[in-house]
């Protein structure tokens, strides 16, 4: 909850408080003050809201180019990763682009294009577990992946893995999910231990999954 709505609830409850102990009479200019005061609270968040909504789209497009450049913000902030080298899967699930990310601090977020995501999950035991084989079997593939400078989402029902190191990013290219999901396909089983870590994610908020298709997508179907 935004600092906006926790003041608006504060307002209501003050202003419900100062009616029920006003006398009748004062009711109506004071009443009048504090609606006004209201509106321009409910205004202000509103305005904010909208504000966030519309800058999301380019806020998610820049987050996602220092990721995947190596340039991504550290600190020691909730869900914020110590390091900016990362093993990361962008997948492209109709709706939106989800980029899973495995930073080598451990920190584990799973962000969306244009809007949203979840920093941080790798502080629950079974993403960290989940995380480990996404890590190591990446690792293995490192000499299948190529040098990427640009970074371009994925076409629908595709996906791409990334590498991002000191030295710069490889990339796997651009991938199809039923091409990957057959047995046999080099990043088989990558994509598999991929699918299970983004389910973990997805369990550590409500209303999962957060996309749309998202469900059907994590099972193993594909179009």
């Amino acid at each position: 909850m935004s600092r906006d709505q926790i003041g608006v609830i504060v307002a209501t409850v003050l202003a419900v408080a100062i009616l029920a102990l006003t006398p009748n009479r004062l009711w109506l200019p004071i009443g009048a003050a504090i609606g006004f005061v209201f509106a321009l609270l409910v205004f202000r968040w509103m305005w904010l809201s909208y504000r966030d909504y519309k800058g999301a789209p380019a806020a998610a497009a820049l987050r996602r180019q220092q990721i995947l450049s190596g340039q991504f913000p550290t600190g020691t902030g909730a869900g914020q990763p110590s390091v900016s080298t990362c093993l990361a899967l962008d997948w492209n699930i109709e709706d939106a682009v989800a980029t899973l990310v495995v930073f080598n601090d451990g920190t584990v977020s799973l962000y969306f294009y244009p809007r949203s995501g979840i920093a941080g999950a790798a502080r629950l035991e079974n993403v960290r577990r989940a995380a480990t084989p996404f890590r190591e079997e990446l690792e293995r593939l490192r000499s299948r992946l190529t040098p990427a400078s640009s970074f371009p989402l994925p076409a629908p029902n595709r996906l791409i893995f990334y590498l991002v190191a000191e030295a710069g990013t490889l990339s796997s290219g651009e991938l199809k999910v039923d091409e990957v999901r057959e047995q046999g396909h080099p990043f088989f089983t990558v994509e598999g231990h991929a699918r299970q870590l983004i389910r973990e994610v997805c369990r550590t908020t409500p209303g999962v999954p957060p996309l749309p298709n998202m469900r059907l997508k994590l099972t193993g179907a594909s179009k």
